[in-house]
């Protein structure tokens, strides 16, 4: 790969009217018949010994990460590619990144990187002395994450500056999760931790069974705990307490897909699995099951979209489970869930992107368009950091992106990205 390929900010957007048509990712008449319609789609520049290999969605934007340690920024509302960056190499799997400010902040084994959240430009980076073993998690100010180590970190989210550290009675790889002042974490000891996310000091600590692997998911219903035992556990977000403990056939290791009523909790034995999230069930609580299911991509209340094993969307009636329309998925493969609103985000390994929403969904507008790519305000991006002279360690800390919401327009360097985009 170039170097210079490590950070560029570009502009690339397919609209009608401003580039040539392109044929639909997925067909348009079984989308409509599910009450769909695509809402955008953009094929990813990349190498040709590239592939897609995770599809996160963090707030507003989509990271597209690919096997050889790159990733690609959408803003997730129009499609606009903002920018891409190197984020590790050696073979290690890109995890899912944080939001603190406007940063964006991926954490690899070895070290930590700060990039601006819309233009890409580096901001920070530093090595870490521990191994780390699980993706960032942010409250807006920290940045928080596990180590092999037994070990739970607590980082600035804007320097190199640690700021507390506690013992997790095992390595922590599943992402923690914040709700209010309240940091909720899991080790594959078992134990599931509440803390305050400020100083640590701990609320408490319970182990409602086996190993725990599976990223933490907090709502209103309470704390969801996937675990390695073959259950799926709701835990009172106060006290600890188990609220209900859903049994399924094998052991769990990826996260539910929530809703008030109902969480789907993919299970390789299983498939994917409707469990009520009622506080108590007049029958059994597992409502249906779907076998060939994978990833569940939203929910409109009547129905839930799941893509299956076998390449295809299903609109799934969530009362009993029937399949009500499927629509071809066409090498589509990974996803990012959407619980609520009718919309969902799917990639193929081949780097296409696509974002369907119901028919009531409005166009995008050319507005909308250039606020995504901060082009409006006629200020600039925010300077990249001057190298570090000969005598400063690597890691010398670079000046602060500007606290502000309006960001100038994104410019590009000299990379094969933007000589595919008509740049230098």
């Amino acid at each position: 790969m170039n170097a210079a390929r490590t950070c560029v900010g570009l502009l690339a957007l397919l609209l009608a009217g401003n580039a040539p048509a392109a044929e639909d990712y997925l067909p348009s008449g079984p989308l409509h018949e599910a009450g769909l319609v695509k809402f955008w789609q953009l094929q990813l520049p990349l190498e040709p010994d590239q592939q897609v290999l995770d599809l996160y969605l963090v707030d507003d934007q989509l990271y597209a990460t690919t096997q050889d340690g790159y990733a690609f920024t959408v803003d997730a509302l129009t499609g606009a590619l903002r920018w891409m960056c190197e984020v590790t190499r050696g073979g290690y799997r890109v995890s899912v990144p944080a939001h603190a400010g406007d940063r964006t902040i991926f954490v690899t084994p070895a070290m930590v990187l700060h990039f601006d959240r819309y233009f890409g430009t580096p901001i920070l980076r530093f090595d870490l002395r521990v191994p780390v073993a699980s993706p960032p998690a942010s409250d807006g100010r920290r940045v928080f994450f596990g180590a092999i180590n037994q070990r739970f970190y607590a980082y600035s989210g804007a320097s190199e500056f640690e700021r507390w550290r506690t013992v997790s009675y095992g390595t922590v790889s599943s992402r923690a999760t914040v709700s209010g002042d309240v940091l909720y974490f899991a080790s594959e000891s078992g134990h599931v931790f509440a803390c305050k996310s400020s100083n640590k000091a701990r609320v408490w600590v319970r182990r409602p069974g086996g190993p725990v692997t599976a990223d933490l998911v907090a709502d209103e219903n309470g704390l969801y705990v996937a675990s390695r035992d073959n259950s799926l556990y709701l835990l009172d977000p106060v006290a600890g307490g188990t609220r209900w403990q859903a049994r399924l056939s094998g052991p769990l290791y990826e996260p539910p897909a929530v809703t008030k009523d109902v969480a789907y909790q993919y299970c390789p034995d299983d498939g994917v699995v409707a469990i009520s999230t009622a506080p108590i069930v007049q029958q059994d609580r597992i409502l249906w099951k779907m076998a060939d299911g994978r990833r569940v991509l939203t929910s409109d209340g009547a129905h839930v979209y799941v893509l299956s094993t076998d390449g295809e969307i299903r609109a799934v009636r969530i009362a009993d489970g029937t399949v009500s329309r499927t629509i071809p998925a066409n090498g589509f493969n990974k996803s990012a869930p959407v619980m609520g609103g009718k919309v969902f985000f799917l990639a193929a390994n081949d780097g296409r992107l696509f974002c369907a929403r119901g028919t009531e969904a409005g166009v995008l507008t050319r507005e909308q368009v250039l606020a995504a790519l901060r082009v409006t305000t006629g200020k600039k991006e925010p300077p990249a950091p001057e190298p570090p002279a000969a005598s400063q360690p690597a890691t010398t800390q670079t000046q602060d992106v500007l606290k502000t919401g309006e960001k100038g327009p994104p410019t590009g360097g000299k990379s094969k990205v933007s000589k595919q985009h008509g740049g230098g």
